[in-house]
């Protein structure tokens, strides 16, 4: 210890151990060049020793770098009574001492006042006491750490202190802390978290940011054992970690870097990118320590997981979709083109992208393409033109089998960072079903449902282009089927459907290539021959003529009226067209009346041929009426009409299924179609002059007079003399014939018949006159058996 105190080294300790074995450590520390104080450690005792004068020792305590300064308590004070030049220079006093002032004296009274109860703080426990303060100078503030020491000398306390200037350490942890304060932040900005892994402790420590990401308190989290780290990690994810620390451990500059899944304290997982390395090692080389960070990748990996659904769905979109995506350079090669491409020609994506553009499209579509692709580049000249603007067309594709195949393009340009084009995008859409449904309505724009030949629509637009182009002279050839209405009326629709059929049949056979032959009415029909001189329309119409001799359509003869003219100028058309009507017109009345009898011979013919009795019926109906109108009135004239309407009374039953006519039972519906045919019969012979006036007696020679009968449920008022005449003719016919619902009467049965019936059924006065003749009589020697 001698030679420890006479050592001029303030720094150095010296270790020696007391009687009980213990360690000591010594300090020592300069008072001035007489006096020293020893520290020993652990035992915190405290020596004041007296020395000689040593020069060396006054140098050190002088020079030192801390403020030494000795402090004792006069009266109620503590006054300064030593103090180094560091001490002096701290406080101001650079050029003589401070000693005998007390703190509030030497640094104001705030400062000196809490430095004094400091000083009477040790002073009073009489212990080390340590303190920082702050004392301002003229230009800036600075931090000092301060250590008073109680120290007994002569039987009085004085306070040994020493003081270090830490301004510099205190800037130092500021700035580290704002550092700190600034990583912090950041770290807490990008939403990294922090760890570490002490491989003796198997210790985790997690930062606040990563206990945030993992769902955890700090409280929390400190109750997981080390075994069950792993455990957090997730099963599919554990190897990946394993095999990483495993490179560490093997390669110190290994960096872990994995994107796993972490178990949170809710037991959910959570996407975390994992960045690792050894951070610090142990004296033997081993690591220590493992350091890393984490960062929350949960949203980027939805986004992912969302992206590569989108990916995916918008991949089986483009394979399943029959709308073909495709791409091209500016020269139209293939750059990309979805698989769809096969359902639109047959190729395959690699065998389309080997095609020639030749075999691609059809030569009119290709010429077309190639001619809109420059057009579209002439118009980028244009800085007005829409840069995002697309091209909508059709096209012919060529299929494998190199038939065409129609296409709708969309296409847009693709186009670089300065918006120059570098290619195309297009969507290609198979419309082939949409032009075929497309041709079919132009089609049945232009033409006739029914005849199939061209329509009024088709007609006039021909009669337009030819006026334009003068192919002249024009022939006009207007026509008329005759007989149509009373096809009609006698079999129906569907019969005189067929009838106009037939009529387009025949004349599509004699009209020249490039003639226009239409339906512009119901029986209407006309034919535009350009460049056609009129002897020629001439021997047109009559190889019609020819065609049409002994053609008919169910019994109906086919006949038609012919009329035209001649356009030798562009401003006769109209005219021409005026004039073909009224001589096809002129020509119908000449031929009208002569064929509509011809008709009726015809349906009648027609009738008696499939239904005998029914010709019978008519015989015997057409006597009987005769008769009684010879009884009421003797006028020829009248009976003359009475033996007609009875001969034609049941003509519309041509028009009755030969189903229903021939049934033993009838339904419902059969008396329904069978009570049509009067008002069929009615039609028929109001479409011929000469049988018009017997029509009406037709139409209601069904009706009754107490309004219970056919087809109007007329009352006796309102009935026709003649149709009550053929009402009792017919039931006199009726009844005397056999039918399935009626046996054969007598005269007898007849007259008792027609006699319940009078003034319900049949006219009273009618019926009075026949009872009264002998009438029934005759008729049975009439009658056809």
């Amino acid at each position: 210890i001698e030679r420890y105190l006479n050592d001029t080294s303030v720094y150095p300790s010296l270790f020696i151990n007391d009687h009980e074995g213990r360690k000591l450590r010594i300090m020592k520390l300069f008072i001035n060049a007489h006096q020293v104080l020893l520290f020993f450690e652990p035992l915190d005792t405290i020596y004041l020793i007296e020395l000689g004068y040593n020069p060396f020792a006054s140098m050190i305590v002088e020079n030192t770098q801390d403020a030494l300064f000795v402090v004792k308590k006069k009266e109620d004070e503590f006054i300064y009574v030593e103090a180094n030049a560091q001490a002096r220079q701290d406080v101001g006093f650079d050029d003589h001492s401070f000693n005998g002032l007390n703190p509030e004296e030497l640094l104001g009274q705030k400062i000196g006042k809490y430095i004094s109860d400091k000083f009477n703080e040790a002073y009073t426990d009489f212990q080390l006491t340590t303190f920082d303060i702050e004392i301002p100078n003229k230009s800036s503030v600075n931090h000092f750490q301060v250590k008073i020491m109680p120290v007994k000398y002569q039987q009085e306390i004085y306070l040994v202190c020493s003081s270090r200037n830490i301004s510099q350490l205190v800037l130092a942890e500021k700035k580290l802390k704002e550092t700190e304060r600034r990583l912090n932040q950041t770290i807490q900005q990008a939403q990294i978290g922090l760890w570490e892994y002490n491989f003796n402790e198997r210790k985790l420590t997690m930062s606040d940011y990563g206990l945030v990401i993992m769902g955890y308190t700090k409280e929390q989290f400190s109750k997981i054992r080390p075994s069950k780290f792993d455990l957090m990690i997730h099963p599919e994810d554990r190897s990946k970690i394993l095999k990483g620390i495993e490179l560490i451990l093997q390669d110190r500059s290994f960096m872990l870097d994995e994107t796993i899944r972490l178990k949170r304290y809710n037991q959910s997982y959570q996407w975390v990118m994992i960045r690792a390395h050894i951070s610090e090692k142990s004296s033997d080389h081993q690591p220590r320590i493992l350091s890393g960070v984490m960062i929350d990748v949960q949203k980027n990996r939805e986004i992912e997981e969302k992206l590569l659904e989108s990916e995916m769905k918008y991949r089986n979109l483009a394979t399943n979709i029959s709308d073909v995506v495709w791409t091209s350079d500016l020269n139209l090669d293939i750059t990309y083109i979805s698989p769809s491409i096969q359902r639109l020609t047959g190729y395959t994506e690699d065998e389309y992208a080997q095609l020639k553009l030749t075999e691609c499209f059809s030569e009119e579509s290709l010429d077309f393409i190639m001619r809109l692709l420059q057009s579209e580049l002439a118009k980028e000249e244009d800085e007005t033109e829409d840069r995002n603007r697309s091209v909508v067309t059709e096209v012919q594709y060529l299929n494998k089998e190199k038939q065409p195949v129609w296409a709708q393009i969309n296409a847009t340009f693709l186009r670089d960072d300065d918006q120059v084009p570098i290619g195309i995008l297009g969507v290609s859409r198979d419309i082939s079903m949409q032009k075929k449904a497309q041709d079919e309505i132009t089609y049945l724009s232009y033409h006739d449902q029914l005849t199939g030949i061209y329509n009024l629509r088709y007609y006039k637009e021909a009669l337009s282009k030819y006026r334009v182009q003068k192919k002249l002279p024009l022939a006009i050839v207007m026509m008329d089927v005759n007989g149509l209405k009373l096809a009609n009326d006698a079999y129906g629709h569907a019969v005189g459907d067929q009838l106009l059929i037939e009529v387009a049949n025949l004349i599509s056979k004699v009209i020249r290539q490039g003639d226009v032959f239409a339906r512009i009415g119901g029986d209407e029909f006309a034919i535009l021959l350009p460049s056609c001189p009129s002897y020629v329309v001439s021997g047109l119409i009559e190889r019609i003529h020819q065609l049409m001799v002994d053609k008919e359509v169910s019994n109906i003869p086919i006949s038609i009226s012919m009329g035209y003219a001649i356009v030798n100028d562009d401003g006769e058309v109209d005219e021409a067209h005026r004039i073909a009507e009224e001589n096809m017109y002129r020509q119908k009345l000449i031929d009208a009346q002569a064929i509509r009898k011809r008709l009726l011979t015809k349906i009648v013919q027609a009738l008696f041929k499939e239904y005998p009795h029914e010709q019978v019926h008519a015989i015997q109906v057409s006597f009987l009426s005769m008769r009684i109108a010879e009884l009421i009135d003797s006028n020829p004239e009248f009976v003359q009409t009475m033996k007609v309407a009875g001969y034609y009374h049941d003509i519309g039953k041509i028009s009755i299924s030969n189903e229903c006519l021939n049934k033993d039972r009838l339904s419902q519906a059969d008396w329904l179609e069978i009570q049509r045919h009067s008002e069929t019969g009615y039609r028929i012979l109001t479409s011929i002059n000469e049988f018009g006036f017997i029509a009406q007696m037709i139409l209601e020679h069904h009706e009754r007079l107490d309004g219970k009968g056919y087809p109007k449920g007329l009352q006796a008022k309102d009935i026709g003399f003649g149709a009550r005449i053929l009402a009792v003719a017919n039931a006199i016919d009726a009844m005397s014939t056999k039918r399935w619902y009626s046996k054969e009467h007598t005269k007898e049965e007849i007259i008792e018949e027609l006699s319940k019936g009078m003034n319900t059924q049949f006219d009273e006065d009618i019926v009075k006159k026949v009872i009264e003749s002998d009438l029934i009589d005759e008729y049975f020697k009439f009658k056809i058996n």
